[in-house]
């Protein structure tokens, strides 16, 4: 397994800055995203280096790699329907997706009560999982305390620290 190096700072969304850069690019390029209901979904990119992310020729836009592996289709997704980043939507592939405030997971979450790495959605063959990692405030879903690994449903709400979100799976 590789070990990311971890930058020097970080934007309140977690990702990584250069020292030279005064504001993030790739919370630039979220504000000005179209809505995922029209957004046109490509074929995952291979993992591009900092330099790499830097500004297209000619278009202005921001280069963001995939964290997912071609490898890994596209399961679903989760929406933030209470707390800092309300609306907002993140993409879940097969296999684990990491839920928390640690800039190397899946669904980064802005909340002081949401853990480094807080919960696991696990899609597999069109069946989907929950489960805490330990957190220190725990996780709901549907308003009842997880303890283990729990099957999730399109619709049922993940509520961490004062964040709630909506799942919802291509499969249901």
């Amino acid at each position: 397994m590789f070990q990311r190096r971890k930058a020097a700072r970080t934007c309140p969304q977690g990702h990584p800055l250069d020292e030279s850069w005064e504001q993030c690019p790739f919370c630039a390029a979220d504000r000005d995203r179209t809505p995922a209901a029209t957004e046109v979904v490509r074929a995952p990119r291979k993992e591009l280096s900092t330099a790499e992310r830097m500004l297209e020729s000619g278009t202005g836009a921001v280069v963001v790699p995939r964290k997912a592996p071609a490898s890994r289709r596209l399961a679903g997704w989760v929406v933030i329907t209470r707390g800092d980043d309300t609306d907002r939507d993140f993409r879940l592939h097969g296999g684990p997706n990491v839920l928390g405030k640690g800039p190397e997971c899946d669904v980064v979450i802005r909340d002081a009560l949401a853990s480094h790495r807080h919960a696991m959605v696990d899609c597999r063959k069109d069946a989907y999982t929950v489960e805490d990692l330990d957190s220190r405030h725990g996780t709901r879903v549907n308003g009842e305390p997880l303890e283990g690994t729990r099957p999730l449903r399109d619709g049922d709400r993940i509520r961490i620290g004062n964040t709630e979100l909506r799942f919802r799976s291509y499969s249901d």
